[in-house]
């Protein structure tokens, strides 16, 4: 079988913003209880869709960093973990050439303005540029005018509000900012999503409540909500524990 050696970050801890809801440490079966709980769901599908779930399901044991575990779900699965494959961030690539010739100053006129190269993308590059390439006091200043933009987006589809609610809570997630996480959320187009709820764990670790949703929503039917559930969880491990940075101020 094959053995990831990957970090262990079992140990998830959050770090909320000031006046927000009281954080914990995750239990030391945090990861090992998400999982049985999906798996107890992956055999209630048909069994089509439950090759589609193991795969995601191995990903996540392989990020917890256990090898141990990752033999025992490699085992039970029948499959062997692979690795997937690096993903190409090509928004970051774009807004870090454009940065990188014309500066923050043109980058917020063209952000502002929609114009060449955010005409196409916006939320996606001014969250890239924020994440990656700005420092603190850049990037609050990229997330204020996000959120500006997508508020002021009064369109009967809202796709560009709902675009920028997507970007502002992941990021909000990735900085541990429970207020942000919030606000940015009701921009969204799914704030009840099974992935929002898995990524503000980070942040509060109330993972009995995320195990009772996955059980009570589940549907035999279909594998949606166990593939966002994994897919969620893999991005918080892949982030790693909260660090002690206070969340970014507008």
């Amino acid at each position: 079988m094959f053995r990831a050696r990957l970090l262990s970050i079992l140990a998830i801890l959050g770090v909320a913003s000031a006046g927000a809801e009281p954080v914990r440490a995750y239990a030391p079966c945090h990861t090992a209880c998400l999982l049985e709980t999906i798996w107890e769901q992956t055999e209630r599908l048909e069994p089509q869709q439950q090759e589609q779930i193991k795969p995601m399901l191995l990903e996540v044991a392989a990020l917890a960093g256990d090898d141990v575990a990752l033999e025992r779900w490699e085992a039970r699965t029948g499959q062997d973990y692979v690795a997937p494959e690096p993903f190409e961030n090509y928004s970051l690539e774009k807004v870090r050439k454009f940065v990188d010739a014309e500066g923050w100053d043109e980058f917020f006129l063209r952000a502002q303005s929609r114009a060449h190269p955010m005409n196409s993308g916006r939320p996606e590059m001014m969250a890239a540029a924020a994440h990656y390439l700005a420092d603190d006091q850049t990037a609050a200043r990229i997330y204020a005018l996000m959120e500006e933009l997508g508020r002021a987006d009064r369109s009967q589809a809202a796709f560009e509000r709902a675009s920028f609610g997507h970007a502002l809570v992941e990021a909000a997630m990735y900085r541990c900012d429970l207020e942000l996480f919030d606000r940015a959320l009701e921009m969204t187009d799914a704030p009840d999503s099974i992935r929002y709820a898995v990524w503000r764990t980070r942040m509060t670790g109330d993972v009995e409540t995320l195990r009772s949703r996955i059980i009570d929503d589940f549907d035999p039917s279909s594998p949606s909500i166990l593939r966002l559930a994994l897919s969620g969880y893999a991005d918080i491990l892949r982030a790693g524990k909260c660090d002690a940075r206070s969340p970014l101020k507008r």
